[in-house]
Protein backbone atom coordinates (compact mmCIF):
# COMPACT_ATOMS: atom_id res chain seq x y z
CA UNK A 1 0.00 0.00 0.00
CA UNK A 2 2.82 2.40 0.80
CA UNK A 3 4.41 2.01 -2.63
CA UNK A 4 1.07 2.73 -4.31
CA UNK A 5 0.64 5.77 -2.09
CA UNK A 6 4.10 7.03 -3.00
CA UNK A 7 3.39 6.52 -6.69
CA UNK A 8 -0.07 8.09 -6.68
CA UNK A 9 0.28 11.09 -4.42
CA UNK A 10 2.57 14.03 -5.12
CA UNK A 11 5.72 14.36 -3.02
CA UNK A 12 5.64 16.89 -0.22
CA UNK A 13 8.86 18.53 -1.39
CA UNK A 14 9.03 20.73 -4.49
CA UNK A 15 9.90 19.00 -7.74
CA UNK A 16 10.94 20.40 -11.08
CA UNK A 17 10.51 18.90 -14.49
CA UNK A 18 12.43 20.77 -17.19
CA UNK A 19 10.45 19.04 -19.95
CA UNK A 20 7.13 20.23 -18.57
CA UNK A 21 6.80 23.93 -19.30
CA UNK A 22 3.01 24.06 -19.36
CA UNK A 23 0.57 23.33 -16.60
CA UNK A 24 -2.93 22.08 -17.10
CA UNK A 25 -5.83 23.49 -15.17
CA UNK A 26 -6.55 23.84 -12.23
CA UNK A 27 -2.87 24.50 -11.68
CA UNK A 28 -1.50 28.01 -11.26
CA UNK A 29 0.26 28.98 -14.47
CA UNK A 30 3.13 31.43 -14.59
CA UNK A 31 3.04 33.46 -17.77
CA UNK A 32 5.57 36.11 -16.82
CA UNK A 33 8.66 36.04 -19.04
CA UNK A 34 11.94 37.28 -17.60
CA UNK A 35 14.30 39.59 -19.57
CA UNK A 36 16.52 36.62 -20.46
CA UNK A 37 13.55 34.91 -22.15
CA UNK A 38 12.94 32.27 -19.47
CA UNK A 39 9.60 31.85 -17.74
CA UNK A 40 9.41 33.02 -14.14
CA UNK A 41 9.26 30.11 -11.68
CA UNK A 42 6.06 29.80 -9.67
CA UNK A 43 6.10 31.32 -6.20
CA UNK A 44 5.96 29.10 -3.13
CA UNK A 45 2.26 29.86 -2.75
CA UNK A 46 1.65 28.87 -6.37
CA UNK A 47 3.67 25.69 -5.89
CA UNK A 48 1.55 24.82 -2.85
CA UNK A 49 -1.64 25.44 -4.81
CA UNK A 50 -0.37 23.27 -7.65
CA UNK A 51 0.53 20.51 -5.20
CA UNK A 52 -2.88 20.75 -3.54
CA UNK A 53 -4.60 20.60 -6.92
CA UNK A 54 -2.60 17.53 -7.91
CA UNK A 55 -3.25 15.92 -4.53
CA UNK A 56 -7.00 16.61 -4.81
CA UNK A 57 -7.11 14.97 -8.26
CA UNK A 58 -5.37 11.87 -6.90
CA UNK A 59 -7.68 11.76 -3.87
CA UNK A 60 -10.70 11.94 -6.18
CA UNK A 61 -9.32 9.07 -8.28
CA UNK A 62 -8.67 6.96 -5.17
CA UNK A 63 -12.11 7.75 -3.74
CA UNK A 64 -13.75 6.85 -7.07
CA UNK A 65 -11.90 3.53 -7.02
CA UNK A 66 -13.06 2.87 -3.45
CA UNK A 67 -16.63 3.79 -4.44
CA UNK A 68 -16.56 1.32 -7.34
CA UNK A 69 -15.26 -1.43 -5.06
CA UNK A 70 -17.96 -0.69 -2.48
CA UNK A 71 -20.60 -0.89 -5.23
CA UNK A 72 -19.26 -4.30 -6.31
CA UNK A 73 -19.19 -5.60 -2.73
CA UNK A 74 -22.71 -4.27 -2.13
CA UNK A 75 -23.94 -6.04 -5.26
CA UNK A 76 -22.35 -9.34 -4.16
CA UNK A 77 -23.77 -9.01 -0.64
CA UNK A 78 -27.22 -8.36 -2.10
CA UNK A 79 -26.94 -11.49 -4.26
CA UNK A 80 -25.89 -13.56 -1.25
CA UNK A 81 -28.74 -12.14 0.83
CA UNK A 82 -31.21 -13.19 -1.86
CA UNK A 83 -29.74 -16.70 -1.97
CA UNK A 84 -29.84 -16.97 1.83
CA UNK A 85 -33.44 -15.79 1.91
CA UNK A 86 -34.34 -18.43 -0.67
CA UNK A 87 -32.50 -21.13 1.29
CA UNK A 88 -34.19 -19.99 4.51
CA UNK A 89 -37.61 -20.35 2.90
CA UNK A 90 -36.71 -23.79 1.58
CA UNK A 91 -35.42 -24.98 4.96
CA UNK A 92 -38.47 -23.63 6.77
CA UNK A 93 -40.73 -25.49 4.35
CA UNK A 94 -38.69 -28.70 4.79
CA UNK A 95 -38.84 -28.30 8.58
CA UNK A 96 -42.60 -27.82 8.46
CA UNK A 97 -43.01 -30.88 6.22
CA UNK A 98 -40.86 -33.00 8.53
CA UNK A 99 -42.84 -31.87 11.58
CA UNK A 100 -46.07 -32.83 9.82
CA UNK A 101 -44.72 -36.25 8.86
CA UNK A 102 -43.41 -36.86 12.40
CA UNK A 103 -46.78 -35.87 13.88
CA UNK A 104 -48.58 -38.20 11.44
CA UNK A 105 -46.23 -41.10 12.23
CA UNK A 106 -46.68 -40.45 15.95
CA UNK A 107 -50.46 -40.50 15.54
CA UNK A 108 -50.28 -43.74 13.54
CA UNK A 109 -48.24 -45.41 16.31
CA UNK A 110 -50.69 -44.52 19.06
Amino acid sequence: MASSYDQDFPPLEPTSNPEKTRFSRPYVQTTEVLPDGSVKHPSHAEQVLNWQSHNAKIQNRVLSSIDQKIDRVSHHVSQHENRLHSMDSTFRQMFSDLQSRIAKLDADLH
